[in-house]
């Protein structure tokens, strides 16, 4: 009882301090919401695949927001105070990761005033640079499914698995929240 009553305190803990950190840093209420957005998505997913598979709306699956915890769910994995802990540090990194594109996208849309360019050049730069730091975490906390504890087996493999995706919200899901909020700033 007292974990969930903390995850719920932490979770939003974390979205309040992430934001106003984010309002600070870009001064624009939309650099608040857009990564919120892409963590938000992973909620979304989490309670659609839990409807997929009849999976019952219980508490701490309800409560973190991360696909992962669906798969959790699905999986019957155990929710613990390892597990506990994928929820804010999948928070932590795909906000992480979604400023880094916002910043460079910003900055290449307003060389060139055109989204689909400033997508692409993110990408090409960026998104290159996040490829590699996913890859150096996820094998990082892939390496705990070697323990001999399930608990830190279920920690790396879950936590792994949730850095992976949140790279694939910010390849996919930022580009095209983007698009939508930037407009070019000249016609042909």
């Amino acid at each position: 009882m007292f974990m969930i009553k903390d995850q719920k305190l932490f979770m939003r803990l974390i979205i309040l301090t992430i934001g106003l950190c984010l309002f600070f840093m870009f001064r624009r209420l939309t650099a608040v919401v857009l990564p919120m957005i892409v963590v938000g998505s992973a909620l979304v997913s989490t309670l659609g695949l839990m409807a997929i598979f009849k999976v019952p709306l219980k508490m701490p699956t309800a409560v973190l927001p991360s696909f992962v915890m669906g798969l959790m769910a699905v999986f019957n994995f155990p929710f613990d105070l390892f597990t506990m802990l994928i929820g804010s540090i999948a928070i932590g990194l795909a906000v992480d990761n979604t400023i880094h594109f916002m910043h460079n996208f910003r900055r290449y849309f307003a060389e060139a005033g055109d989204v689909p360019r400033a997508v692409r050049e993110t990408l090409l730069t960026t998104g290159r640079a996040l490829f590699v730091t996913t890859v150096v975490l996820s094998l990082g906390f892939f390496i705990y499914m070697f323990a001999t504890m399930n608990n830190l087996f279920y920690f790396g493999l879950l936590t792994g698995l949730t850095i992976i995706l949140a790279l694939v919200a910010n390849f996919f899901l930022a580009p095209a929240l983007m698009a939508l909020i930037h407009r070019p700033t000249h016609f042909a």
